[in-house]
């Protein structure tokens, strides 16, 4: 018996393998337009302790594809058509981590930015109820004396 290949869907990288709870970033153009503070609060919540248990490497490809799944459901709950794409996910974190940065230079003590609490939970030097993210810290020898 001899197994036939469909080259064409090889060709274009298509896969017959992919399913709608492992989105793929080839697997459509992905939802187009601002995102909605659900989306955005969905996936920082699913990002953020995937990063601080891969500390110091950067999230897998399997670790984005779930966070990309739980922003997806959240897009579902609203309603929304179109999936976001795991390519948009992981811009959306850098836009966010981004923005993070440009608050705590602002030096207030307070940010009014929506965002900033949920990120600095996963960002900050020591967040609150997580170990992980520490900045290296410099140690100075003591003379014996």
């Amino acid at each position: 018996q001899t197994i036939s290949l469909n080259h064409s869907a090889a060709a274009s990288g298509s896969s017959q393998f992919s399913s709608p709870d492992m989105p793929s970033s080839k697997a459509s153009p992905g939802a187009r337009g601002p995102w909605s503070d659900g989306e955005t609060s969905a996936l920082v919540d699913a990002w953020g302790p995937l990063y601080l248990r891969r500390d110091p490497d950067p999230l897998g490809v399997e670790d984005w594809r779930v966070v990309c799944s739980a922003v997806n459901a959240q897009r579902a709950a609203e309603g929304c058509r179109f999936n976001r794409t795991l390519v948009q996910c992981q811009k959306r974190v850098y836009t966010l981590k981004d923005q993070y940065m440009k608050e705590l230079a602002k030096g207030r003590p307070a940010s009014g930015w929506r965002h900033f609490a949920r990120l600095r939970a996963f960002l900050a030097a020591s967040p609150p109820g997580f170990v992980g993210k520490r900045p290296a810290a410099s140690v100075k020898k003591e003379k014996a004396a």
